[in-house]
């Protein structure tokens, strides 16, 4: 008896969670979606719209010409084919709306990817606390709105954050890999990500805090030493142009970075901009 009643608990707690992350997901994807086309287009958007375009159609025939991906070569792909994609599958001519929607839906799921987190490592409330905050906090609204590379970035970057703690937390070495693979996902779509290895780095060591003061060593696990490996290679792995020479493809882009900055600082004189 005292089972079936445990056991009905379990279900009305998991029913309950499942309708709260339903209503937090609605309020933060209703808050972008409203008045969803009304700050016109935006330069990245045009450029990612024929971009993704070019590269997804490219991906279909397995044409892998380099003159195609040239197109943008500056900026990682995996935005690009997001756009992309849901720009041949829904777009009539040159409309942002289905592009905007999944950029809408994307940030809508980070919310609650943050939830999660405060739920599972904190509290229930410190975790819908947290999802509001982000839900409703302008500069992430005003992204979510758009189809640029923020959205996808959130969503990849936290989720690394959320299996990375999966793997502390359970001590499942296959959560650590998946954090790698989603962190190369993440690089793929920006290379800010690359923040994501002392992050982790970080979380690690404070998760690890008792047993290195007592032990004054710890036992890191086979995946997070390859975790910046793994990563690299699922980089690799979803841009065409790093197959042919993964480092000179990479230092090209750090130069470009390098150079563009500079062009910048030229174009807008004045002592903020200077030496």
């Amino acid at each position: 008896m005292r089972r079936i009643v445990k056991d009905l608990s379990v279900q009305k707690k998991t029913r309950q969670n499942v309708l709260l992350i339903i209503a937090l997901f609605l309020v933060a994807l209703s808050f972008r979606l409203w008045d969803l086309n009304a700050t016109g287009v935006t330069w990245d958007e045009r450029v990612y719209f024929r971009a993704g375009s070019h590269y997804v159609r490219a991906l279909l025939n397995l044409n892998f010409d380099p003159k195609i991906w040239a197109e943008n070569a500056e900026v990682p792909p995996v935005a690009k084919y997001i756009y992309g994609a849901a720009n041949l599958l829904f777009a009539k001519g040159e409309d942002y709306t289905a592009s905007r929607i999944l950029s809408a839906i994307m940030a809508a799921l980070t919310c609650i990817i943050v939830y999660l987190v405060g739920k599972e490592f904190f509290k229930k409330r410190v975790g819908i606390l947290a999802a509001l905050i982000l839900a409703f906090l302008p500069p992430f609204v005003a992204h979510g709105k758009i189809a640029a590379i923020e959205s996808p970035l959130a969503l990849f970057f936290t989720l690394t954050v959320y299996f990375f703690l999966q793997g502390i937390k359970t001590g499942n070495q296959r959560k650590y890999f998946l954090s790698a693979i989603v962190c190369g996902v993440a690089l793929a779509t920006k290379f800010t990500s690359l923040l994501l290895f002392i992050l982790v780095f970080l979380i690690f060591l404070l998760a690890k805090k008792r047993e290195l003061l007592r032990k004054k060593e710890i036992a890191v696990p086979l995946a997070v030493i390859f975790f910046p490996a793994l990563s690299f290679l699922t980089l690799v792995a979803l841009w065409s142009p790093f197959w042919s020479g993964p480092f000179s493809q990479l230092m090209w882009r750090v130069t470009f970075y390098r150079d563009y900055g500079q062009l910048i600082r030229e174009m807008f004189p004045g002592s903020s901009f200077g030496n």
